[in-house]
């Protein structure tokens, strides 16, 4: 059974791989390859050159410090999309994840 992120159908395996593996200086080249789209001020917009993921805009932010910090900002994330919408403002659509690696610190 394939362990996924409902909204997209996203394997949460996947990006745990991503996560763990990635080469910052040559992201192509990466255990889990990405082509960079662009880059935010703290964030990092990318794509998973696979075709099941083709029209996914994947975006990386810095890790959190706990799950819990991570959760509240999903909250507050889609509370600002709420309002952008109720405001009248077209919001793609969009989600948030997270994953939890082996890294501690």
């Amino acid at each position: 059974m394939r362990e996924i992120i409902t909204k997209f159908g996203v394997e949460r395996k996947l990006l745990r791989e991503f996560e763990e593996n990635l080469n910052p200086a040559k992201p192509e080249k990466s255990k889990v390859p990405i082509r960079i789209l662009g880059y935010g001020e703290i964030s990092t917009v990318f794509e998973i050159p696979l075709e099941e993921y083709s029209n996914i805009a994947f975006k990386r932010i810095p890790m959190f410090r706990s799950v819990e910090q991570v959760e509240k900002y999903i909250e507050l994330f889609h509370a600002y999309n709420t309002l952008l919408t109720e405001a009248g403002l077209k919001v793609p659509k969009s989600g948030a994840e997270y994953v939890v690696t082996g890294i501690t610190g």
